[in-house]
């Protein structure tokens, strides 16, 4: 313990330094429980993704239109990554959320970024731009 500690506990009268401890104790407790749970407590989880779509994901960005875009990363395998499109997150019911994969065989994706309503990839070997010039919902 130290020197301040000690010296203040000989100070401070010992319900005070009970209350104290308690205290402490109290939010260590409250802090491990929350920690445990995986969510503050002032939060509330809603799960919306949709059946079939466990991505592993390496990037997140939303669209100006407010669709979210996900890139993913398959590990070091010969599997390329892809880009997704998820659509209807912001409403908050996992009925509504559907997703296109907007992107495929990308080398390991590291984070997409959206700027000005384009969509770029950071992958492990360059920066990609992926445009969509015929509006088909898919990166030419």
């Amino acid at each position: 313990m130290s020197r301040y500690f000690h010296h203040f506990f000989q100070e401070v009268s010992v319900p005070f330094a009970r209350m104290i401890a308690v205290s402490l104790i109290a939010a260590a407790v409250s802090t491990v429980t929350a920690q445990t749970q995986g969510v503050h407590p002032g939060y509330t989880l809603t799960n919306l993704r949709p059946a079939g779509f466990d991505p592993q994901v390496s990037g997140l960005d939303f669209l100006p239109d407010g669709r979210l875009v996900v890139s993913t990363w398959e590990g070091f395998s010969k599997t390329k990554a892809n880009v997704y499109i998820v659509s209807n997150v912001q409403t908050g019911d996992a009925s509504k959320v559907t997703f296109t994969k907007f992107a495929s065989n990308m080398y390991e994706p590291l984070g997409v970024k959206v700027v000005d309503g384009k969509i770029y990839v950071l992958q492990k070997d360059q920066l990609s731009l992926l445009p969509d010039a015929n509006n088909d919902g898919v990166a030419e």
